[in-house]
C-alpha cells in the first residue's frame, strides 16, 4: 500500500511539472 501511495505522489509531482510548463510557455 505505500509504495501505491509513493507511486501516486510521483503522478502528482510530475502532473503539477506538466502543468507548470504549459503556464510557462502560454506566458511567452
Amino acid at each position: 500500500m505505500q509504495s501505491e501511495l509513493i507511486a501516486f505522489f510521483d503522478l502528482v509531482n510530475i502532473f503539477q511539472m506538466i502543468m507548470k510548463n504549459i503556464s510557462f510557455e502560454n506566458k511567452i
